[in-house]
Parts: structure tokens; C-alpha cells; sequence
């Protein structure tokens, strides 16, 4: 099967990665996969491992209305070239690629990983193309699904949940004594976080809860929060920098920017937040609960599908005292973190490993060709 696959990004955040790992799990001898990314990044090498690649920018720095009329061309040579069986959209941020499928009419599948504040992010036809043009939807959560059909007017008839998953077995938990030793944490306690430096996903939150946490526990053996950190979006990045500068915390805080593969890091953390403000499905969080890491969050999006109370806790949305009172029980009981974190293993394994979820999707995928 010949399958065109169009990513809106090539750094290795949630939908990116996810988009590679689906590919690598549903490829079958046969099968003829191509890729369109917008620019060089770091999964370029990845993608190129599955298929081909085809560098087009989505929002280059030029005119809107030109920047489109000068690929148009380009882009119609590229699908006659490839003839693909199906296109499939991963995020709605690739939706002008569904009129020109709809142009050489190529069923197409339109990937939903967003909630509002994606779709703010869209233009008026973008909307529109990806309301009226995808034949079949995936949407990563039940969240997502009752925000489409909610809020945006979606037929519901077009969508199907297939909820978002990790790939359980890179994630093993395993001791990371050295590494705790090369970043200096010692033996302290660590409260860590993963993801974006964005609004969206509640970094100056994290850094509230940061300073709440300081004034109700100082532990002996000492406290260290952690963040693993995409800087891609640099003005937020900045403006978190200062944030954190003015917030006492310099000393406290450990930021690690840009990591490759954040797998291992997770065996540093005793306990996992997560203070997003919005988040349709949460694969840092199911990461964090694979490797045996306890998980507070906001009660937000998808993430109540993702935690149950025997392997996580969800806390009101946004309130930073109730949030950092959780955090404090739980660094104070060691035998309820080891519970948590193992019951938040084998949810994993059980509901949300990749493997599975990756056969649904290729199951629809056939259906849409069928």
C-alpha cells in the first residue's frame, strides 16, 4: 500500500513522534510509505529509516497567499508522482494538503491530536478543509471526539477514537544512579516534568508549584525539580528563564533542554507532574506511569482517561495549594509512590501500549483504501 503521510513538525514532541512510531509499527512488506515534513529536524533521520521525504514548509516567512500559489504547483506534481493510496494528516495543522487530495481524489485521514487551542491557532479554511474534507478521523482521546462533535460541529459518524500510546517496552524504570550523580540531584528528591515550554502546557504553572512546594517541605536529604524541556517555541522559553530567575528557585531547578530520547531520565523522578492547562491525550504522562513514576495532574482534556486513581491522582484544574499538598504527601510515602508507580505500569502495558493501538489504525487505514 502506497500511504502519503504529512507531519506539521519534525521535532520530537507528542504528535511527531507518535507519527513515527505508528508508521514503524503498521509498515508491512509491501508497502510504500512517503513522508512530507516542513523542515530538516531531528526526526528527518527517522522518517527517512520508513521512507521517503519530502522537505515543504506550512507556514514559510513569505506572504500567505503566495506562499501557497508557489507550491501549488509543486505539490499536485508530487502526488501525481507518488499516486498515494491515502493521505493521511497527522494533526489538523496539515490540512491544506487535504484539498489537494481532494483535487486527485485521495481518500484521506485526518489524524486529531488538538483541542481549542489548536484549532485557534487555524485559519478560517483551514477549518474548513478539515471539517469538510476528511473522509475518516482518528481523534487521540474521547475528550478530543466530544470537543469536535461539541464544539466544532463534526459528524460524529467520521470519527473514531483510537487513544494515543507509547511504546511500553523502551521504558523499563531501571535505576539511573550515574546519571542522577552527573546532573548533581545527590540523593535529593526529585519532581519532575516533561514537554513544550509553551502556555498551553502550563510551564509558568509548574514554576508556581515550584515555590509552593519549597515553603511546605524542605526534606533533609533535599528537593530538586526537574525539567526536560522543548525550546522550540524561544520567546516562551525566554520569558520562562525569567520567570524562573525572579522565583528563588535557580538553585533548585534543573532544566534539560532539547534531550534526544528523555526515556531514561524518567527513573530520576519520585514523582511526576503535570500542570498543562490543556491536553488532549498525554504521552509524557503515560511514559512517566511506564516507568513506574507516580503522576499528579490537572484534571484537563484527555488526561482523566489516562489516570486512574490507583495509578496517579488528578487535582482540580489549575489549583497550584491543592496540587503541591499532593506532592507533599507523596514525597513523605515512599511505599505509596512504589504502589502508584507500579499500578501505573501495568495500566500502561494493558491499555495504551502503541502496539495495540497501532493495529486499529492500520485496520482503518485498509477500510478508508477499501
Amino acid at each position: 500500500m502506497k500511504i502519503l503521510f504529512v507531519s506539521h513538525s519534525t521535532s520530537r514532541t507528542g504528535a511527531p513522534l507518535l507519527l513515527r512510531d505508528i508508521a514503524s509499527l503498521i509498515l508491512e512488506p509491501g508497502d510504500e510509505f512517503h513522508f512530507v515534513i516542513p523542515d530538516h529536524g531531528s526526526l528527518e533521520p527517522d522518517f527517512l529509516t520508513l521512507g521517503s521525504v519530502v522537505v515543504d514548509p506550512l507556514y514559510p516567512d513569505e506572504l500567505p497567499y503566495w506562499r501557497e500559489a508557489k507550491r501549488l504547483i509543486g505539490r499536485i506534481q508530487l502526488l501525481n508522482r507518488i499516486r498515494p493510496e491515502v493521505l493521511y494528516c497527522n494533526t489538523i495543522h496539515s490540512a491544506k494538503w487535504l484539498l489537494y487530495a481532494r483535487l486527485g481524489r485521495i481518500p484521506t485521514i485526518t489524524h486529531i491530536h488538538e483541542l481549542a487551542g489548536g484549532f485557534a491557532e487555524l485559519s478560517f479554511s483551514e477549518h474548513l478543509l478539515v471539517r469538510k474534507l476528511s473522509r475518516r478521523i482518528i481523534a487521540v482521546s474521547d475528550a478530543v471526539r466530544s470537543y469536535l462533535v461539541g464544539e466544532q460541529r463534526f459528524d460524529p459518524e467520521h470519527i473514531t477514537v483510537v487513544r494515543a500510546g507509547i511504546r511500553v517496552d523502551r521504558f523499563t524504570g531501571s535505576p539511573a544512579g550515574e546519571l542522577k550523580t552527573s546532573l548533581d540531584l545527590g540523593k535529593s528528591l526529585v519532581i519532575g516534568t516533561v514537554g513544550r515550554i509553551t502556555h498551553v502546557k502550563g510551564s509558568d504553572l509548574f514554576l508556581d508549584l515550584a515555590v509552593k512546594i519549597r515553603t511546605m517541605f524542605t526534606p533533609e536529604q533535599g528537593l530538586k525539580f526537574l525539567v526536560i524541556c522543548s525550546t522550540d517555541d524561544r520567546e516562551a522559553y525566554s520569558r520562562f528563564r525569567e520567570r524562573l530567575e525572579t522565583s528563588g528557585l535557580v538553585n533548585d531547578v534543573v532544566i534539560l533542554e532539547n534531550i534526544p530520547d528523555v526515556a531514561r531520565y524518567y527513573s530520576l523522578m519520585d514523582v511526576y507532574v503535570s500542570t498543562a492547562r490543556e491536553d488532549p491525550f498525554p504521552l509524557v504522562i503515560l511514559e512517566a506511569m511506564a516507568s513506574r513514576v507516580p503522576v499528579i495532574a490537572f484534571s484537563t482534556g484527555g488526561i482523566p482517561e489516562a489516570l486512574e486513581k490507583s495509578s496517579g491522582e488528578l487535582v482540580t484544574p489549575f489549583d497550584i495549594p491543592a496540587m503541591a499538598e499532593s506532592v507533599v504527601r507523596l514525597l513523605k510515602d515512599s511505599a505509596r509512590r512504589s504502589e502508584i508507580g507500579a499500578n501505573g505500569r501495568t495500566r500502561v502495558e494493558r491499555h495504551f501500549d502503541l502496539r495495540q493501538n497501532a493495529r486499529e489504525i492500520r485496520r482503518i487505514i485498509d477500510s478508508v483504501v477499501r
